[in-house]
């Protein structure tokens, strides 16, 4: 795996290179401006969680560390914390190698971030599939504007990122894209990719792998870019609607949302999931982003990034302690994970998605009785969102209808590598937020102002503004 010019330049924080001294018995601490645990004002922490499950973080030496500067690990992230995460990532994905690790994040963007200042430099080419995570979008834009990266969008299938595509376009890549720099990295959502819902299926994930190998290219796998065309592209797809597997985040696989609830399946919690690319990496060319956003709560800030340890070494070098991550949160999330236990950890799961699938079973029903004739869509079985085609070229038309009828979706144009020159009829809904009631009127609206008849072209929407 290359590292970037800035990567290659970061050396360790000379100050924190003396923070193992402090684990050493007997040693007298008169190096850095740690403040005294005597200042500190917080003595107790007494916290309840669902189902009366108590957490007490009681011990002196815990709760000072809660409130002292992160310097575990050489600033990889809080001791017991990294102990658990490495367990857990060896127990979900198996990586095939022994010089991997885990570090801990201040979640998926701020991850996002380290590692393009880790991979890449000014002019580079980065890979990234045709549709893609709004944020992921917005936050590359200082990349392209402003340090020359060349973005390169990779067609989706229903099954994710075409790998053939993929293949033609770098055994060809001097022909196809005179002058461009041959890429260094290929970012990927391989589970329920945002926002089209694609899914790949283990041989597919294998031949994206090999193909990346052969061609020495790194993966970023992110568990949380639309041509200008891309509507086109993927309404073929969607014209047979309802009821296929589309939207699979991680750990918020809920399953067959159309059954009814006497027939429907277990939640499946974290048995069963489908396989990553760190889990067939075998050569240490995977970087894999996670975050506790979704399945515990996005407040804690709080992620973790898997790979091989020199690249975690870079992103770990020349970055605040603990990664921006508050120590407080890093132990108080390992005091959570501990008063749980495995078996508390697989209810939390278990009920979250039931909770999803419920939402989702709402939606879909409201679906079928207000857009059924006016939109198409495919009934996802994991994740927050469903994904719909609208009979409009672009569904940045309807933002100022939608916006009076009180009624906020994203559409589909904040997903394309070009936001501001895409049309696309496409827009996201989520059931994840909204109350049943909620859920059912909303879509009520949005059938309703479909079946009026729908603006023939978009109005001047600001994309970078507010809904």
């Amino acid at each position: 795996m290359r590292l970037s010019d800035a990567a290659k330049a970061r050396r360790p924080a000379l100050l924190r290179s003396l923070a193992p001294l402090l684990q050493e018995e007997g040693m007298l601490w008169l190096a850095g401006g740690l403040p005294s645990p005597l200042a500190f004002p917080i003595e107790q922490v007494h916290l309840t969680l669902k189902h009366g499950v108590q957490v007490d973080i009681t011990e002196p030496a815990t709760i000072a560390k809660s409130q002292q500067y992160m310097l575990d690990s050489g600033g990889w992230g809080y001791a017991p914390l990294l102990e658990w995460l490495r367990a857990h990532v060896a127990e979900q994905h198996r990586p095939q190698y022994d010089e991997w690790g885990v570090l801990v994040s201040a979640g998926n963007a701020d991850a996002m971030q380290r590692v393009w200042e880790t991979l890449l430099n000014p002019g580079d080419t980065l890979l990234i599939e045709e549709l893609s995570f709004a944020f992921s979008i917005s936050a590359l834009r200082p990349w392209t504007h402003a340090r020359g990266l060349h973005v390169e969008c990779v067609p989706l299938t229903p099954r994710g990122i075409d790998g053939h595509a993929l293949d033609a376009l770098l055994s060809d890549w001097e022909a196809k894209r005179p002058g461009a720099r041959f890429p260094r990295v290929l970012f990927l959502v391989p589970q329920g990719q945002n926002p089209s819902g694609a899914d790949l299926e283990e041989p597919e994930l294998r031949h994206i792998y090999d193909v990346c190998r052969r061609h020495d290219v790194s993966i970023v796998e992110d568990d949380p870019c639309a041509a200008r065309n891309s509507g086109a592209q993927f309404g073929a797809q969607f014209s047979n609607a309802h009821h296929h597997t589309l939207f699979r985040y991680r750990y918020l696989h809920f399953g067959d949302a159309t059954a009814p609830p006497s027939k429907a399946a277990p939640p499946p919690g974290l048995r069963g999931l489908r396989r990553s690319f760190l889990s067939v990496d075998t050569d240490g060319r995977v970087i894999r982003m996670d975050s506790f956003s979704k399945w515990i709560a996005p407040g804690l800030r709080m992620g973790f990034i898997s790979g091989p340890k020199p690249i975690l070494t870079k992103l770990a070098q020349g970055a605040p302690p603990g990664m921006n991550v508050a120590a407080f949160m890093q132990v108080l999330l390992h005091s959570m994970l501990t008063a749980w236990g495995a078996a508390g950890l697989e209810r939390h799961l278990g009920e979250l998605q039931l909770a999803y699938r419920h939402r989702c079973a709402v939606a879909l029903a409201a679906m079928d009785e207000h857009l059924t004739g006016v939109a198409e869509w495919r009934a996802p079985q994991t994740g927050m969102f469903v994904w719909v085609r609208l009979p409009v070229v672009s569904s940045l038309a309807l933002m100022d209808e939608l916006k009076r009828a009180k009624v906020a979706v994203v559409p589909g144009a904040f997903f394309a590598s070009d936001p501001e020159g895409s049309k696309s009829p496409f827009v996201r809904l989520s059931f994840a937020y909204a109350t049943d009631d909620d859920i059912k009127e909303g879509i009520r609206r949005l059938g309703a102002l479909l079946r009026a008849g729908t603006p023939a072209e978009s109005s001047a929407w600001n994309l970078w503004g507010l809904l």
